[in-house]
C-alpha cells in the first residue's frame, strides 16, 4: 500500500501496479492524474479514504482490475469520520473491470462489488465518474452514497456515467443524498 496521509498525489497519468495481494494500492486524501492497476492480483481497494480531518479530493484517475476472492471489492472508498464541515470531492474518475467472487450469500463482503462507496460525516460531491464493467455476483452498486447516524454533512451525486453494472447504478442509504 502506498499511504500518502495527508500529502498530495498528482501522477500525471502515472500508473501504479501491484505486484502482490494487498489490502489497497493507494491510501490517501488528496489523489490526482493516476492509473491504478491491480493487475490481477488480490486487491480489496483501488483507493481508499479513510478519515480526512481537511476532506479530500480524489480525481482524474483511473481505476482498473481490482478483483479479489475472498472480500468485497471496492473502486474508490471514502470512508470518514470527521468533522461535519469538511467536502470529500470525488469527480471524473474512470473505474472498470472490478471482480469479486461469488460465494452466494447476499450481504458478506465475498461476492460484492463497488465502483465508489462514501460513507461518511462531512459533505461529499460525487460528479462526473464513469463505472462500467462490474460484474456483481451477489450484491453491489456503480455509487453507494451514504451518511452516518447523525451526520450533517449532504452528498450529491450527478452526472455520473454508469453502464454494464449487475445489479443497481445507484444506491442512495441514508437522508442528506441528493442524486
Amino acid at each position: 500500500t502506498i499511504d500518502c496521509g495527508l500529502n498530495k498525489i498528482v501522477g500525471n497519468n502515472t500508473t501504479i501496479k501491484a505486484i502482490d495481494d494487498i489490502t489497497s494500492l493507494i491510501r490517501g486524501n488528496f489523489i490526482e492524474g493516476l492509473k491504478i492497476d491491480g493487475n490481477g492480483y488480490e486487491i480489496g481497494f483501488g483507493i481508499d479514504c479513510v478519515n480526512t480531518p481537511t476532506g479530500c479530493y480524489i480525481a482524474d484517475n483511473e481505476i482498473i482490475n481490482i478483483k479479489n476472492n475472498t472480500t468485497a471489492v471496492i473502486g474508490i472508498s471514502v470512508n470518514d469520520t470527521s468533522h461535519d464541515d469538511q467536502i470529500c470531492r470525488i469527480v471524473n474518475n474512470h473505474i472498470h473491470d472490478l471482480f469479486s467472487l461469488s460465494n452466494g450469500i447476499i450481504g458478506d463482503n465475498p461476492g460484492t462489488c463497488m465502483g465508489i462507496v462514501a460513507y461518511c460525516n462531512p459533505s461529499v460531491i460525487i460528479e462526473g465518474n464513469t463505472i462500467h464493467k462490474i460484474p456483481v455476483p451477489d450484491d453491489g452498486y456503480g455509487i453507494y452514497a451514504a451518511h452516518r447516524p447523525g451526520s450533517t454533512g449532504v452528498t450529491v451525486v450527478k452526472n455520473n456515467y454508469i453502464y454494464d453494472v449487475d445489479n443497481t447504478g445507484i444506491k442512495v442509504h441514508r437522508p442528506n443524498t441528493i442524486s
